[in-house]
């Protein structure tokens, strides 16, 4: 079985990996093309969960599930390569996402800083809530950077494992450190569930956590800086 699988309700099929001799550890791998309507096929959807509410996550169980040559993806044996190939691809996509996201929630607090009138001036004259906008504008163009770096490398043909560490480490991070700050200059309205804010801010969480956690990701940046790691390209 295999949990958090997305878009489980629009799949026609699912990739999954196996191996007959699990001693040749990844070498052993095959990928194979698992159509859902595969007998002894389970999918049990996720009712509810925090953030990214509008993809569909939950288990897949294959109980007796049994596939013929036909369902096997590349060469027998070369499943690891396979699932390679999406990795990178996946953490560009969100660390692209997380920039986004950062974004809006910068425009949305900037938007409301002009409008909101304490003490007869808007709250974007104090120089609390112009320090947050400052700090929010300078890392969202700082990960943007590291965003246009990673795409720049995979479109000259490079795998790019070091920069999709780093953009998707650092772009999931400024989203939640964007997402908190705005709902600080909202207030309450920054929980209100009328504005998109509330929203952003639960979706801002979960960028920290898909395709790898920051935490990994840490560990693989300190591994390339130590020569530990091959740069990758």
């Amino acid at each position: 079985s295999k949990t958090w699988i997305s878009n489980l309700d629009h799949a026609s099929f699912f990739v999954t990996f196996a191996s007959v001799d699990p001693s040749t550890r990844h070498r052993g791998v095959s990928a194979f093309a698992v159509p859902t309507d595969t007998p002894a096929l389970q999918v049990r959807p996720f009712r509810d969960k925090l953030g990214f509410r509008a993809i569909c996550t939950g288990d897949l169980v294959l109980d007796g599930v049994r596939l013929g040559k036909e369902h096997l993806l590349g060469e027998e044996g070369n499943g690891f390569a396979v699932a390679m190939t999406a990795v990178e691809k996946g953490r560009l996509a969100v660390a692209s996402r997380a920039v986004g996201l950062a974004q809006a929630c910068l425009d949305d607090a900037a938007a409301y800083a002009r409008e909101r009138v304490v003490f007869g001036n808007p709250i974007g004259d104090y120089q609390m809530t112009q320090r947050k906008r400052a700090d929010m504008a300078v890392r969202i163009e700082a990960a943007r950077a590291l965003v246009e770096r990673c795409a720049t490398a995979m479109d000259d043909g490079h795998r790019a494992r070091l920069e999709a560490s780093m953009a998707k480490m650092y772009a999931s991070d400024v989203a939640q450190f964007a997402a908190t700050e705005a709902v600080q200059v909202l207030g309450a309205y920054g929980v209100s569930g009328d504005l998109r804010l509330g929203r952003m801010y639960r979706d801002a969480k979960v960028f920290q956590i898909v395709e790898g956690t920051n935490e990994i990701h840490r560990v693989l940046i300190a591994e390339y800086v130590l020569g530990r790691r091959k740069e990758g390209r």
